[in-house]
């Protein structure tokens, strides 16, 4: 099968899509059981299935919110969620198709015109009032302390670097298109100042080794990148760093696109892929990708 990671270089560097995600079928028993995006069924790993799952994996969120644990039989079953079975810390997740809101101390499904945190996902806020998807922003009358409308559907309302407000998409697939924004730059690119350009992130733009963390994410092109520090640099990850990797190595660097072997005590890069779930999801209900980016910059400002 086609490999999904990209190589780069004479140095097999490598950079993983975030849209997709590792086969199942690429784990062994001892790792499959703790994924929460897997189960063993006995003789093999395959995509997972409430009902295979144990108690731990079979929460709310390690379900992704498709399972509830039956106390008096002991096993987890397929559940569909409910907003006003959502605490107020699960009713702010906007992952996982939950479209809910948290309203009169109490989780309500989504209304946009009674939504206080109005979820940027499925409403738009303008002149700090919430209302429904596609209003239009007229950023250019907002001033810079009220200039942070959007519309719910990717359009936002943001100040450049002089100050003025204007309207943009929230998230281009160009960094050029952040370069009179420094500070948004910096947040999904790289702010070159010797060429006064918005470029896409490297490993090697990080010169501190506190900074040089197992991956960064490259959000307009919607990959990630290992990240390993050698030789007094912050250094892409090769495949050949991948084989001699330890397990926690393997999984720190790697993710979901890598695979701890511990019949042979080693780290493989996955051969078969699926696509990420969260993805699909968006893909289908919301019309994909760029609604993806609004997810994992949320994710991102959790970590």
């Amino acid at each position: 099968m086609l490999l999904l990671f990209v190589f780069l270089g004479l140095y097999n560097c490598v950079q993983f899509p975030l849209t997709k995600r590792c086969a199942c079928s690429e784990f062994e028993e001892n790792t499959c059981k703790y994924l929460f995006y897997c189960s063993w069924d006995g003789s093999s790993c395959i995509e997972m299935q409430c009902k295979y799952q144990q108690e731990l994996l079979c929460s709310k969120l390690m379900s992704r919110y498709s399972c509830k644990w039956n106390e008096v039989a002991q096993t987890c079953e397929d559940h569909k969620y409910e907003c006003s079975e959502l605490t107020k810390d699960e009713c702010f997740i906007f992952l996982f198709g939950m479209d809910c809101m948290w309203q009169d101390n109490q989780c309500k499904p989504q209304d946009c015109t009674e939504d206080d945190y109005c979820n940027p996902l499925k409403c738009s806020k303008i002149n700090q009032k919430c209302g429904q998807q596609g209003r239009d922003l007229d950023c250019s009358s907002q001033t810079p302390e009220t200039c942070s409308s959007f519309d719910g559907e990717g359009n936002i309302c943001s100040l450049n670097n002089e100050q003025e407000c204007q309207e943009y998409y929230a998230f281009s697939s160009s960094c050029s298109s952040y370069e009179d924004r420094i500070v948004q730059c910096n947040s999904m690119c790289h702010y070159d100042i010797e060429t006064q350009s918005c470029i896409p992130k490297e490993c090697s733009q990080i010169t501190e080794e506190s900074e040089c963390n197992y991956y960064l994410l490259d959000l307009p092109s919607l990959e990630m990148i290992p990240c390993i520090w050698r030789n007094g640099k912050c250094n892409e990850v090769t495949e050949e760093d991948f084989q001699t990797f330890n397990q926690y190595e393997c999984v720190a660097h790697g993710l979901v696109f890598s695979s701890w072997q511990s019949s042979t005590s080693t780290c493989k890069l996955c051969t078969s892929f699926v696509h990420n779930p969260e993805y699909e999801f968006y893909e289908l209900q919301m019309n994909g990708i760029e609604i993806l980016k609004w997810a994992l910059v949320y994710i991102a400002l959790q970590i």
